[in-house]
């Protein structure tokens, strides 16, 4: 199949309730652990949209710290 299809399939609408389990944003650490595990066997092309999540959520982490200690 290859990985850009893979990738194109994995996109498409109907299948994103079967897939939500796979690349799951209900808590950062599952998040984490999905981007680490598909990097890990080769597919990290498969998260990018999970780093992007990733990565706004620990900036609104650090921001919300940086806003309680000032």
């Amino acid at each position: 199949m290859g990985l850009p299809k893979l990738r194109a399939r994995v996109a498409e609408p109907g299948l994103a309730v079967a897939l939500a389990g796979m690349f799951p944003r209900d808590n950062l650490r599952h998040t984490r652990f999905a981007v680490n595990f598909f990097t890990s066997i080769g597919l990290g092309a498969l998260t990018d949209e999970l780093r992007d999540f990733l990565k706004k959520q620990q900036q609104a982490a650090a921001a919300t710290v940086a806003a309680v200690l000032q």
